[in-house]
This record gives structure tokens, sequence and C-alpha cells, in this order.
């Protein structure tokens, strides 16, 4: 739990003083599931300087804490946006408001002030965390492309490896996390010779050529016995 004597040290003078019980036990006790309400009284924690960067009220940055929680715990927009807002959402329904305008609404509220900026940070460093599980997954995608034998899944595997394997941004940050992301070289030519070949099975796909003559195909290895 945290207490108004641990936010108030956090937070610009003013925005400390409009600090009270009811929004701090707002933010105490936002979900039964002890394992959201971690996440919700982490990510308050973590990006409260965010507070001093921009004009936010605390209310306002609450909510966001609590939205971005469930959206950190994979929750659609609109499912996040129900569980933060329960009784406006049951205000949108009773008034005759259909799923997809809340839908819209949701969808709205994720991309605009203290919100857009928490799922940026909170979002990137989730991706630092799982940098492992995401090159097996692109490893998977990989032999898939080269060694699957049906046409289709080497196609589909080949374009997902395409979407990948873009460049990250050179820095993440935020008030905890400056991590440098960019590439070495050998990192960057790998990537580089993985995209191209990518490339080249669709297009050979694409020309027609037989699932047997792909498979036999290896331009990577093509590649070396030209530079050697």
């Amino acid at each position: 739990m945290i207490g108004i004597t641990e936010i108030k040290p956090l937070v610009p003078r003013k925005i400390g003083n409009s600090l009270t019980p009811v929004l701090v036990n707002r933010l105490n006790t936002a979900d039964a599931d002890p394992f959201i309400q971690e996440t919700i009284e982490n990510i308050f924690r973590g990006y409260v300087g965010l507070l001093s960067e921009f004009n936010y009220g605390i209310e306002e940055y609450i909510d966001a804490s609590v939205f971005v929680g469930y959206k950190f715990h994979g929750f659609t927009n609109l499912d996040s946006f129900k569980r933060t807002f329960p009784q406006k959402y049951n205000n949108y329904i009773l008034n005759g408001t259909d799923s997809k305008q809340v839908a819209a609404i949701a969808s709205g509220y994720s991309k605009r002030g203290v919100v857009s900026k928490l799922i940026e940070q909170s979002m990137s460093k989730m991706w630092v965390l799982n940098m492992d599980n995401y090159q097996k997954a692109i490893d998977v995608q990989v032999d898939l492309m080269q060694n699957a034998k049906s046409e289709k899944v080497r196609c589909d595997a080949a374009n997902s490896v395409l979407t990948h394997l873009g460049k990250p941004k050179d820095t993440i940050t935020n008030n905890h996390i400056n991590i440098d992301l960019r590439e070495h070289t050998g990192l960057a030519d790998l990537k580089d010779e993985l995209a191209d070949l990518a490339q080249q099975q669709l297009n050979i796909m694409n020309m027609g050529v037989s699932a047997k003559e792909i498979i036999e195909i290896n331009p990577m290895l093509d590649k070396e016995e030209q530079d050697d």
C-alpha cells in the first residue's frame, strides 16, 4: 500500500496539497487481484516523475495508473476502461451507448494525455524485460521459414520475420531506465542477412518455383561462397 506521506515528497507541492485520503484509497484498492494491484502501484511509483514534467492532476494520474495496470496484464482498451471506470461504463450502457461506441471512447482515452505517456513508457519496459522471449519467437519463425514443408507456412514465417526484424529505438528512457539498445555491427549484419533471405524466399515463391526447389535453395550459403 502507498501512503500520503510516501507520495507527497515525489510530486510537486501543488499536487501534493490536492492529495486526499479518498484518492489514496482509490489507488490502494483498485483491484482485488494482488498481482494486478501490485502492478498498478508499481506503475504509479515508477512514473510519478511525469507529474513534475507535465501539467497533470493527481486524480488523472491515478486513473491512468489503474488503466495502464490492466493494459500491462493484457486487457483490451475496453476491458481496462470498464475496470477502471465501472460507474462511468454503466452510465454509458444505461444511456443507450452501444459497445462499439464505448470501445471507441476507451481507445480514445488510451491515446491522450498522461495515459498515452504511461502506456508508451511502461510497455517499452515490458518489451525490454521480454527481449529473450522475443528472440526465441524470431528463431522459431526463421526455422519455419527455412524448413517447414508447407509453402504457406514458410511464406507466413518469412512475412513475420520481415515484419518483426525492424530496428528498435536507439534508446528507451523513463524515470528509472535508460537502456542503450543500439545494435552491434555483427547483429545488424545478421538481421540484414535474415531479412534478405526472407525477401528472397518470398520472391521465389511468387515466381511459381516448386516447393522442392525452394527447400534446396540457400541464398545465405551462396552469399558466403561469393564472399570467399
